[in-house]
């Protein structure tokens, strides 16, 4: 986190800080992801994580899901795109 918010500019940056003040100051994990902004499913699926010792899994779960929606929104802007030309 501290590299990420070493870099400047982009809202990666601002997010990973936000997190390793809330981290540092004592917060838990999922606390943490709640208190930086991150929607409320994510932070009920990490404190999940936390809870059952799965936190990696969980990571790994939440990218897959990540990954999917991006895809899935490229290719609505894609095809919508394409009747335009």
């Amino acid at each position: 986190l501290e590299i990420m918010g070493g870099r400047r500019g982009g809202s990666l940056s601002s997010y990973a800080v936000r997190l390793a003040a809330a981290l540092q100051g004592g917060s838990t994990v999922s606390g943490a992801f709640l208190a930086t902004g991150f929607p409320a499913s994510d932070g009920a699926v990490i404190e999940a994580g936390e809870t059952t010792g799965r936190l990696e899994d969980v990571y790994g779960e939440l990218e897959e899901y990540y990954t999917q929606v991006a895809e899935a929104r490229r290719q609505i802007l894609s095809r919508s795109a394409y009747p335009l030309v």
